[in-house]
């Protein structure tokens, strides 16, 4: 099994342990490298656009990550889980911004090279 399969599998076994409050819609993640130049991974845990601004405090959110943490630890995943809470709607927003970047790096390239 990979580590890619492995970290999918901690992930949804995670996923079955989080409260039911805030609504998760979805989760993705990816492996990287952290500024440090350690194996990571990068969790987006995604959050139902209707939930009440109070279930965004640490209280409601630290189960989920701790679950997250737990699981990978639990199945000697020896990577560091860099675990991002966003509605959708953030994160179509945050895209939309690092294509917008990538459009103008291209064009500011174009025009030097």
């Amino acid at each position: 099994m990979t580590l890619e399969q492995r970290v999918q599998l901690a992930l949804e076994k995670a996923r079955r342990q989080f409260p039911p409050e805030p609504k998760v819609v979805g989760m993705e993640h990816e492996l990287i490298i952290d500024s440090t130049g350690d194996d990571a991974v990068k969790v987006l845990v995604k959050i139902d656009e209707a939930t009440p601004e109070d279930r965004w405090m640490p209280e409601w959110l630290e189960p989920m990550a701790k679950a997250i943490r737990e699981s990978l630890r639990g199945d000697d995943i020896d990577l560091w889980p860099y675990v991002h809470f966003l509605t959708l709607t953030e994160e179509k927003e945050a895209k939309a911004e690092v294509e917008e970047a990538e459009r103008k790096e291209r064009m500011r390239d174009a025009a030097q090279g």
